[in-house]
């Protein structure tokens, strides 16, 4: 958190504490949240995951709202990541 908000401030913009999750233990209740973000009218262009089942949970959402492209970063490797296009 403190990278991002580090990096949000360098760039001059405010840190929406809406858009930030925290506390998420597994990958369903990562997809709901991620689902909850994208329903928005103004909705995220770019998520990131700070570990290996937000990744997985976040994937699942984005793969339910095909057609939409969303940038998504994960922090962790998971296993089957190399299949995702892009990496």
């Amino acid at each position: 958190m403190r990278g991002f908000r580090l990096a949000v401030s360098t760039l001059g913009l405010d840190c929406d504490p809406g858009l930030v999750r925290q506390g998420l233990h597994d990958s369903a209740v990562a997809e709901e949240q991620a689902l909850s973000m994208l329903a928005g009218a103004d909705s995220p262009t770019a998520l990131f995951a700070g570990n290996n089942l937000i990744t997985a949970g976040v994937l699942r959402a984005l793969h339910r709202r095909r057609g939409e492209r969303i940038s998504l970063v994960g922090f962790d490797d998971f296993d089957l990541a190399d299949l995702i296009d892009p990496q």
